[in-house]
């Protein structure tokens, strides 16, 4: 059994790079929380409530310990499990689930990809595999390349200086739990939930040539256009660009493994979603 937690793009906490956790002895209280059925719009809610309860400290601060503290049944998220990296989350949820619970999910529906049958097999939660941070450091921002550069126009007149620009790579500040949980009431729409997950952490804009010259987007674009980029501006072949890049750019947690089918035998997806972990 392991006594950490491991995140592979980990965050900043009092100017130390945490990549990595202990994991906190988990009991009664915990087991309240784990097995607590969240509805739809609150599921990162409760993801954070388990990641409370599992992480025994960060950086010298108890984490489970006062998060139990609560008057009156509470389960007030600590501030520091916000800052965590959202797709660090289901590396976290798995790692929770088989260290704590069970690692093996048992009669799962499983359908193959190839010849269409739906199995009922148990899921091995220790063949998924789980990157690492590979020096320690927190990785704080990304960049979404563009696969063709976006021209804006069409600006209204007090936007004329931004009228002509190209960009093609958007940088962002990483997404983190506390951003999905303000933007959880929408998660079950996807592109609703990531476009306002682009538009609170893009940093900047800008295009760079083919000799690795850069025009950065004059300040202020997105504080004047504000969502209207997104919803207005962008084509959806770009948007989508956009969607797949903020989930795949960064290192994450793979929650599922290849098997083989029992029908036709070829490999197939067996696969695990935090929504089905902590049954009781």
């Amino acid at each position: 059994m392991e006594d950490k937690l491991y995140l592979p793009i980990g965050f900043k906490h009092e100017g130390q790079d945490v990549t990595e956790v202990e994991l906190a002895e988990t009991g009664g209280d915990a087991e309240k929380i784990f097995t607590k059925r969240a509805s739809s719009s609150k599921l990162y809610s409760w993801m954070a409530q388990v990641i409370s309860a599992s992480i025994a400290q960060i950086g010298g601060v108890s984490v489970a310990s006062e998060f139990f503290k609560q008057k009156d049944g509470a389960t007030e998220i600590p501030s520091v499990i916000k800052k965590i990296p959202l797709l660090d989350v289901g590396s976290l949820m798995l790692q929770i689930q088989r260290e704590c619970w069970e690692d093996v999910l048992e009669n799962q529906k499983i359908s193959c990809i190839h010849c269409g049958s739906v199995l009922e097999a148990d899921v091995d939660l220790y063949k998924m595999p789980l990157p690492k941070s590979e020096d320690g450091k927190a990785l704080e921002h990304y960049t979404v390349e563009l696969s063709k550069p976006h021209k804006i126009s069409g600006m209204p007149e007090i936007m004329d200086e931004y009228n002509g620009h190209l960009v093609n790579r958007i940088k962002f500040r990483t997404a983190t739990l506390g951003d999905a949980i303000r933007h959880e009431n929408v998660s079950q729409d996807e592109v609703v939930f990531w476009r306002n997950i682009a538009f609170d952490t893009i940093v900047s804009m800008h295009y760079e040539d083919k000799d690795g010259e850069i025009t950065e987007l004059p300040d202020g674009f997105m504080a004047k256009r504000g969502k209207l980029f997104f919803t207005k501006d962008l084509s959806t072949r770009t948007l989508k660009q956009i969607r797949s890049g903020m989930t795949k750019t960064q290192p994450s947690g793979r929650l599922y493994y290849e098997d083989e089918c029992a029908k036709c035998t070829r490999m197939t997806p067996f696969l695990a979603s935090p929504v089905n972990f902590f049954r009781a």
